[in-house]
């Protein structure tokens, strides 16, 4: 009898589609709100530089060589949040705040008690969201002294930043077997693969998780998206189960 081979790349294929499948309760105009909100972060980057001239360098500078939440992440974050309805979310790698309103504002959809800690080393922006979610930035810190001061447990880990070996023993105890992984930069060389690598190698809970490839360019396509997404996500094995009908 010939066995039927389901690869990893099914799997994360059935995954995104089950995914960007609750867009059915998600309009296009409330798509369009979100992107339209999360668009205007990008003035963020350079509010802090008076000069006319530098911020047009500023400008120049990060079309160029530095990227941000993609349309396409950006959603794709709002559904895997709406999806699992996590409460207790933990972000490494603020930005400018496109991933986090992303989170928040689907949490606002199901919550008015959750709650998103977020840090970023490099700047002290502060995020302009009105929404229910809470929202505590750990401003100009590493992800090591941000996890120093949490307690308790979250639902879902987001990850825009390298992971440091000294932050393992601390989200070890900030997690649950049930906690889910969100990863961004999972492709070639970039930090997300090395981040799932010491995650998975040390976090002896994903053990028992599964790793989800980003979704490729026909979901993205098939949902209207004309960008990229590297978004990986890392799920209990006990999400998946088997729906045999007779």
């Amino acid at each position: 009898m010939n066995q039927i081979n389901i690869t990893p790349k099914d799997i994360s294929r059935i995954f995104w589609e089950l995914i960007y499948g609750t867009e059915e309760n998600f309009s296009p105009l409330d798509r369009a709100n979100l992107l339209n909100t999360i668009s205007k972060l990008d003035i963020l980057r350079y509010q802090e530089i008076a000069d006319e001239s530098s911020q047009a360098e500023v400008r120049l500078h990060y079309n160029e060589t530095t990227g941000s939440t993609t349309p396409a992440q950006a959603i794709g974050l709002y559904y895997i949040t709406k999806y699992f309805r996590p409460l207790r979310v933990i972000e490494i790698g603020t930005w400018i705040g496109k991933s986090t309103v992303s989170i928040a504002s689907a949490i606002d959809t199901y919550s008015q008690a959750g709650e998103i800690v977020t840090c970023d080393v490099t700047n002290d922006i502060k995020i302009p969201f009105e929404g229910k979610t809470k929202i505590t930035q750990f401003p100009k810190q590493d992800s090591n002294q941000m996890l120093q001061q949490l307690s308790g447990t979250y639902d879902l880990v987001f990850i825009d930043g390298k992971i440091m070996h000294k932050d393992i023993p601390l989200l070890k105890n900030l997690i649950t077997p049930k906690t889910i992984f969100v990863i961004d930069d999972f492709e070639g060389l970039a930090k997300g693969v090395e981040n799932v690598s010491i995650l998975r190698d040390k976090i002896d809970l994903l053990k028992s998780h599964y790793l989800i490839m980003p979704p490729n360019e026909k979901i993205l396509n098939d949902h209207r998206f004309k960008t990229t997404s590297t978004t990986a996500v890392i799920v209990p094995m006990k999400t998946f189960t088997l729906a045999v009908s007779h």
